[in-house]
């Protein structure tokens, strides 16, 4: 029995001593770690600048300052620079296509005065603009009619 210790020990360092056993644990780990960090990775490479802009139309012509504190409070990473812009929806839609804007929010009051909120982008990939954008008006609507 004493034989057969000495053989699996022998062949053992043997086998983990040879380059290719080596190289392909040395892959191996490599992959693992790649895949338990993907998300880690991919942010990397699409951060541009990390901060997108969204302007803001205030159709109501009171909301917007309530709204840009909400906003503020809920983007707790900075990620949304949102801007008020008074210009027509036409052109602001413009600005967006053109690039120069990532999206473009608009707040409106109904007759009944039910306040909603439309989010213009040219892709919508990234859902938490949309989500931090519709829980600061979420929030807006709630301080307004507690007011």
């Amino acid at each position: 029995m004493s034989k057969f210790w000495i053989m699996l020990f022998h062949t053992y360092k043997n086998k983990i001593t040879t380059k290719s056993f080596i190289i392909s644990t040395a892959i191996t780990v490599l992959l693992v770690l790649a895949v338990t960090n993907l998300q880690s990775i991919i942010s990397v490479f699409q951060s541009d600048d990390g901060k997108q802009q969204i302007a803001v139309i205030d159709e109501t012509g009171g909301l917007y300052p309530a709204f840009a504190k909400q906003l503020k409070a809920a983007d707790t990473d900075n990620d949304l620079q949102a801007m008020e812009t008074k210009e027509s929806e036409k052109d602001a839609v413009k600005r967006v296509k053109d690039g120069e804007w990532d999206g473009l929010f608009i707040i409106r009051q109904d007759q009944k005065g039910t306040i909603t909120g439309a989010y213009k982008a040219l892709t919508i990939s990234d859902e938490s603009a949309y989500k931090l954008l519709k829980q600061a008006l979420t929030q807006t609507k709630t301080a307004v009619e507690t007011a």
